[in-house]
């Protein structure tokens, strides 16, 4: 996963989330959902007007890719409902900190 940020001011930068994926459900019942976590970055600087791509990954990358492509291949409501929250914390140079969410959906 990619993500592409352009600040209008110079800051650093913390990014971190979570994936959740419904998992099959036997009954007709709700089914509960897996999470998955993002690996955190932290410090990354960030220039006022520049675009800079940070790459996000899975913890457990190889082995959690594979269990979410199975869980999104094999149920329709997996595909609709699955998604991506992932949280971002600026600190400009003047000290001052803006939090912010993002959701993206996933697909196989």
């Amino acid at each position: 996963m990619k993500l592409k940020l352009t600040p209008d001011q110079d800051a650093t930068l913390d990014v971190g989330g979570k994936g959740k994926v419904p998992k099959r459900a036997a009954l007709p019942i709700a089914a509960k959902a897996k999470t998955y976590k993002l690996k955190t970055k932290t410090g990354i600087a960030l220039q006022a007007g520049v675009q800079k791509k940070i790459g996000l990954k899975f913890a457990k990358n190889t082995k959690t890719v594979k269990q979410i492509i199975k869980l999104l291949k094999g149920s329709k409501k997996a595909r609709k409902r699955s998604k991506v929250l992932i949280e971002l914390t600026a600190i400009t140079n003047a000290g001052v900190t803006s939090d912010s969410t993002v959701k993206i959906k996933l697909k196989p």
